[in-house]
């Protein structure tokens, strides 16, 4: 397998988790520290700082100093478009599912099953 396909498994693989993406979403408009993020999502710090380390490894997430704490934030907005293109895609494969079925549903009506009922 190429280099670029591993990264970008790995990457998609950071992004496959619920609470990263709410902490990322959290993040667009709340640039926090790690016990402001602890407080609102009502989780342990080590837990929350675990997370975040993953995005900063992964260069989602910065840290700027206020005096004692670090606060985190978005490194790059863009992250924002592409999880939304991403929501975007899943939503459009949702819906053509729901279609599928729908379409099955009036292949076989309940007419079709003749003496069943």
């Amino acid at each position: 397998m190429d280099n670029l396909e591993n990264i970008t498994a790995s990457f998609l693989k950071l992004l496959s988790d619920p609470l990263r993406l709410s902490i990322i979403n959290y993040l667009k408009d709340n640039p926090s520290s790690i016990s402001q993020i602890q407080e609102n999502f009502d989780l342990s710090q080590s837990y929350v700082s675990h997370q975040l380390k993953k995005l900063f490894t992964a260069g989602i997430i910065e840290y700027v100093r206020d005096g004692k704490n670090k606060i985190a934030h978005i490194k790059n907005e863009k992250i924002h478009k592409l999880i939304r293109i991403i929501k975007s895609y899943v939503i459009h494969l949702e819906k053509e599912k729901i279609q599928n079925i729908a379409n099955l549903e009036d292949q076989e009506s309940i007419e079709d099953f003749g003496n069943f009922f």
